[in-house]
């Protein structure tokens, strides 16, 4: 189901937002953090982008984990500091992994 079918719904929705890990964490462990939350029912999770961009390879995993689990997932994207080509770069990413 899309969110915005949820948003429309007149169920009240749960969501989760994520952060991925820091520069330096396992992104495994927040892998496992995605599926322990998605066998709790949430409606969505959102990933938000990291600071500047900078975690946004680990971003790009977490949105792929949650669809993987069946949840629909909300990825954050931010375009300051960024260039057209990079922010066409990760849209791209995250259309090939569904």
């Amino acid at each position: 189901m899309k969110i915005i079918d949820l948003l429309k719904s007149p169920k009240v929705c749960v969501s989760c937002e994520l952060f991925p890990p820091k520069k330096g964490s396992e992104l495994e462990h927040a892998q496992e953090i995605v599926r322990t939350i998605a066998i709790q029912g949430v409606d969505y999770m959102s990933v938000t982008y990291g600071a500047g961009g900078t975690a946004v390879g680990k971003s790009v995993a977490l949105v792929s984990e949650i669809e993987r689990c069946g949840v629909p997932a909300l990825a954050h994207l931010t375009c300051v500091s960024s260039t057209r080509e990079k922010v066409h770069q990760v849209l791209d990413e995250l259309k090939s992994r569904g």
